[in-house]
């Protein structure tokens, strides 16, 4: 089960990729977004596993952080997470780049 946890720059996203709590964790990330007075740097470096429904909440979350005129910075992605997001031609939109 993946949990936020709360960091000075933003969130940490720590444990193991459950594909039955993904709505539960989109929500989360969502008010995340919605509380953020900005900027928010999510961390993805303590998530283990991961798949394209993943990466689904992750674009919500920069719709949503989009829609606000906030925006979100998302580091730290696996090499798993980082293949699918090339295969599928998203790294350039989804990986933050400082």
């Amino acid at each position: 089960m993946i949990n936020c946890i709360s960091t000075n720059q933003g969130v940490l996203l720590e444990g193991r990729y459950l594909s039955s709590q993904l709505e539960s964790l989109q929500n989360e990330l969502l008010a995340l977004v919605s509380k953020s007075s900005g900027e928010l740097e999510v961390d993805l470096s303590g998530v283990v596993g991961g798949d394209s429904s993943l990466i689904s909440v992750l674009l919500a979350c920069m719709r949503q952080a989009n829609k606000e005129t906030k925006k979100i910075l998302f580091i730290g992605f696996s090499q798993q997470l980082m293949g699918l997001l090339q295969l599928s031609n998203l790294d350039e939109i989804v990986v933050a780049s400082r």
